[in-house]
C-alpha cells in the first residue's frame, strides 16, 4: 500500500475553504446509498461509516469548492475509507487527516477531469477507451463502433467515474484498482476499461448486432474477469499501457482533451487547479465525439486499372454498362477502349 502513503503525503495545492459546498445536498442522497453492497463485517456499524464518508466529501469539496461533485466519488472515498480507516470511527485525529489528504489527492490528481461542471471530460475519456480497443484490436473495435453507431460505448462511463469501485466483484478488488490507479497514474484507468472491454470480445462478437445484449455482455466483465481477483485484468491494461501510449498514432489522446487534463499533467503536484476548473470544459476537450472509422484507401496496382474501369460501368447508368456489355462480348477491342473512356467520365461515377 505504498500508493497509498505516498498520497497521503503529496504536497497538494492550498485549500481555499468555505463554510458549505453547493453539493452537500447531492453528496448527502448517495452518502445513504453507501456501504450496503460490501461484506457487513467489513463495514461495521453502516450509519457510522456514512458519517465518516459524509464528512471527508464535504471536507474536500469545502477545502477545495472549484470542485464539483459527482456521482460515483462516494464509491471511491468509501473504499479509501475501508482501506485506510478499518474501525467505523476515527482512531485518532491523525488518522482522519491521513485519509482526508489520499481524498484531497484523488479528487485533484486523479478524478479531477470529472470534477468539472459536466461530464464533457468522461465523454472525451469514453473516446480514448475505444482508442486502445482499436490500437489492440481494430476489427473488433469497428464491430462495436457498428453497433454503437455514433454514440460512445457507455458501459465503461461508471468504470472510469468510480474507478472501478462500483461494479468491482468484491473490496479487495475495488482496492487493488485503486491502488493500481495510485501507482500509475489517471491514465491507467482508460487501459483497465480497454482491458475489460477487450476480455469480453470472444463472448461479444456473438451478441455484436444487439445493441441491448451487447451492452449487458460488455457490463458483465468485471464479475466475469475480475472475481476471483484482479491481477490478470491489470497485468493486461499494464500491457496496453506499455504498447499503447497516450500519444501513439491510434490512441492521439492529445487530440481529445488538452494538455491540461489529468491525464497528462499527472503526477505534478504545481498545477493551477483553480484556474483550470475555472474555465469551461470546452477548453479541457478538444474532441469528445466519437471518432468515425476511417477506411483505408485501396491502391490499385497499374495492371490492374483498367480493370477497375471495367467495374466502373457498373457504377453509371444502366444503358451504359448494358452496351458496355455488349461490346465486351461482341465488339472489338478499340469499342472495348471506348467504352472504358466513357465509364471513366465524370457522369459515370457516383
Amino acid at each position: 500500500m505504498s500508493a497509498w502513503h505516498e498520497a497521503g503525503r503529496s504536497a497538494l495545492p492550498p485549500p481555499r475553504p468555505v463554510a458549505q459546498h453547493a453539493d452537500e445536498s447531492q453528496v448527502a442522497l448517495d452518502v445513504r446509498r453507501s456501504f450496503h453492497a460490501w461484506d457487513a463485517a467489513l463495514v461495521g456499524d453502516v450509519h457510522l461509516r456514512q458519517a465518516q464518508l459524509s464528512d471527508l466529501l464535504c471536507g474536500t469539496l469545502r477545502a477545495y469548492p472549484y470542485l464539483h461533485y459527482y456521482q460515483g466519488l462516494h464509491d471511491i472515498v468509501a473504499v479509501i475509507l475501508l482501506t485506510m480507516c478499518p474501525t467505523p470511527t476515527w482512531p485518532s485525529d491523525a488518522v482522519r487527516e491521513r485519509v482526508q489528504t489520499v481524498v484531497h489527492y484523488v479528487c485533484l490528481m486523479l478524478v479531477r477531469d470529472d470534477m468539472t461542471t459536466d461530464l464533457l471530460p468522461a465523454m472525451a475519456q469514453m473516446k480514448l477507451v475505444l482508442h486502445i480497443v482499436r490500437a489492440a484490436d481494430a476489427p473488433y473495435a469497428y464491430a462495436l463502433e457498428r453497433t454503437f453507431g455514433s454514440s460512445h460505448i457507455v458501459v465503461v462511463l461508471p468504470w472510469l467515474l468510480t474507478l472501478l469501485t462500483h461494479d468491482a466483484p468484491s473490496l479487495a478488488v475495488a482496492q487493488h484498482v485503486v491502488t493500481f490507479v495510485l501507482e500509475h497514474g489517471p491514465a491507467s484507468m482508460l487501459y483497465v476499461c480497454a482491458a475489460l472491454v477487450l476480455a469480453q470480445k470472444e463472448g461479444a462478437l456473438h451478441v455484436v448486432d444487439d445493441m441491448p445484449l451487447l451492452h449487458q455482455h460488455l457490463a458483465q466483465a468485471p464479475r466475469t474477469h475480475m472475481t476471483s481477483g484482479a491481477q490478470p485484468i491489470l497485468t493486461a491494461a499494464a500491457s496496453l499501457m506499455q504498447t499503447y501510449s497516450l500519444e501513439c498514432p491510434v490512441v492521439c489522446a492529445h487530440r481529445v482533451l488538452s494538455r491540461d487534463s489529468v491525464l497528462f499533467t499527472w503526477p505534478r503536484t504545481d498545477v493551477d487547479v483553480a484556474h483550470i476548473l475555472s474555465l469551461p470544459t470546452s477548453h479541457l476537450v478538444l474532441d469528445a465525439a466519437p471518432t468515425p472509422r476511417e477506411h483505408p484507401r485501396v491502391v490499385v496496382a497499374p495492371r490492374l486499372r483498367p480493370l477497375r474501369r471495367v467495374l466502373r460501368l457498373w457504377r453509371g447508368p444502366p444503358t451504359l454498362w448494358v452496351s458496355s456489355l455488349s461490346l465486351l462480348l461482341g465488339g472489338s477491342v478499340l469499342s472495348l477502349l471506348l467504352a472504358m473512356h466513357v465509364a471513366s467520365a465524370p457522369y459515370a461515377r457516383t
